[in-house]
């Protein structure tokens, strides 16, 4: 067999410079693609780039000691493992560099796992691609341990954060024990919040912190109702929350009454056992706000006046009291009182019936630069303490209607709700008319003026 000398000694010296690239400690720096299944060497100095398509859990075996960083060179967080030299690490998808810090070559071994398919190991109430965070607040339970991960998939909507529903049947002092592992070092921090969900909404202390934190403890002291609990982190988490009995919630209490005077709505309520102040809350039909009144010291009075130039006269209101115990300087909210019912009419000395209102309308729409609506106009009457606007479709015999303060006009706006009255399309013609209110006394109505949209505001 004839044998190709010049072969040979390419293949040796092919193999010479082979040997220099492994083992030599002047090797110029390289960045090479490394795979995310299967055994490679990496060595001081070279750059490795890292590809995942998804979201994943990468593996790592190896005796280097090893960082891997993200494209703005955020460190990933490693977790240790029962097996000797092995290291976890949950990636977001895109492209990360392994940078190894030990001289010479050292063996390396990666596995891949997709998220997706450990959805169920590692979030107990995964949200998915059709799910948003806003709506979806599963239901827990004190004691109940909870394992999550939030802010990992590209594909979820809205995700960076996960809330619960939390339901408490008494006063407590809760604790919650939180186990905080995100997936940079550097990387956005953990924010936990709890909010009341009954009827009126209050924020109880939030906790920030950065990094990974090992059962961190923070405490509430809340009343009976229901709470949402957000947790926006991204990572890996759990936690558990424990409850004890305190005596440290205000009692609930009740508005005992209600009564117009000259200076506005005057709000009567008995003492809670515990509290050193009250807040008055009010609602008109879009759920409770503090009204416009100081906090009351529980050391001064049981009762207050919400201003009259706060109210609406005519207006239908609930009023509830909340106790709150400030006595460490952070609020304690015991739990809202049920609230008491009232046709709200001014106190006057005018006894006279509000005249028949001239009324003028138009439509007025600058094509996108401001939102549409309907402009209504009447003069200022001293004898009117409040105007009842009626509206309706052409050809409809149900009318719609709203109370206003102000004292020459007011308007209708358009919504987005193409099932709406007020969905604003060209062509579509409104009856409006108008009446007075002087205290409890009410006037006639206008003449029913007309108004037609004659142009299909913008985005609809």
């Amino acid at each position: 067999m004839k044998i190709n000398k010049y072969l040979i000694a390419t293949s040796l010296a092919g193999a010479f410079v082979l040997f220099l690239n492994t083992n030599s400690s002047t090797v110029q720096a390289a960045t090479i693609q490394i795979p995310t299944q299967g055994t490679s060497y990496v060595r001081k100095g070279n750059t490795y780039k890292l590809h995942l398509k998804e979201a994943g859990r990468v593996t790592v075996n190896t005796n280097a000691k090893i960082r891997i960083y993200n494209s703005i060179d955020w460190e990933a967080i490693p977790y240790s493992t029962d097996k000797k030299n092995t290291k976890e690490y949950y990636l977001r998808s895109g492209n990360y560099k392994v940078v190894a810090k030990n001289p010479g070559s050292r063996k390396i071994r990666i596995s891949y796992t997709k998220l997706t398919k450990l959805r169920k190991q590692l979030d107990d109430y995964p949200i998915y691609r059709t799910t948003s965070s806003y709506t979806y607040s599963p239901e827990i339970s004190l004691g109940q341990k909870v394992k999550g991960f939030s802010d990992m998939f590209s594909s979820y909507k809205n995700s960076t954060y996960h809330s619960y529903t939390l339901k408490v049947d008494k006063s407590q002092k809760l604790t919650m024990g939180m186990n905080s592992m995100p997936v940079y070092y550097n990387g956005h921090r953990t924010i936990i919040t709890m909010q009341s969900k009954n009827g009126f909404s209050y924020y109880l202390p939030s906790s920030m912190f950065n990094g990974r934190q090992d059962n961190k403890k923070i405490t509430w002291y809340v009343a009976k109702g229901e709470y949402k609990l957000n947790i926006q982190t991204r990572g890996l988490f759990n936690f558990k929350i424990t409850g004890e009995n305190t005596d440290q919630v205000p009692v609930k209490n009740e508005v005992t009454k209600l009564t117009p005077v000259k200076d506005g709505l005057q709000v009567d309520f008995t003492k809670s056992e515990g509290a050193t102040e009250y807040v008055i809350y009010i609602n008109s039909g879009s759920g409770y706000i503090p009204a416009a009144v100081p906090r009351i010291k529980a050391s001064e009075s049981l009762s207050t006046v919400i201003p009259s130039k706060s109210l609406v006269n005519g207006k239908t209101y609930q009023v509830a009291v909340l106790p709150i115990n400030r006595a460490n300087g952070f609020d304690i909210n015991g739990e809202l009182s049920d609230a008491k019912t009232i046709d709200y009419h001014a106190v006057t000395d005018n006894k006279n019936v509000p005249d028949k209102i001239p009324v003028d309308v138009s439509y007025y729409d600058d094509n996108g630069s401001d939102e549409p609506y309907i402009d209504i106009k009447w003069p200022v009457n001293k004898n009117i303490s409040s105007y009842e606007v009626q509206y309706r479709l052409k050809g409809q015999s149900e009318w719609q209607s709203f109370l206003s303060s102000s004292s020459n006009g007011d308007e209708i706006t358009s919504s987005s709700d193409k099932n709406s009255i007020c969905y604003f399309e060209k062509g579509k013609t409104y009856e409006i008319r108008v009446r007075g209110l002087n205290s409890n006394i009410v006037g006639p109505w206008s003449d029913i003026k007309t108004v037609t949209v004659n142009v299909t505001p913008a985005g609809n």
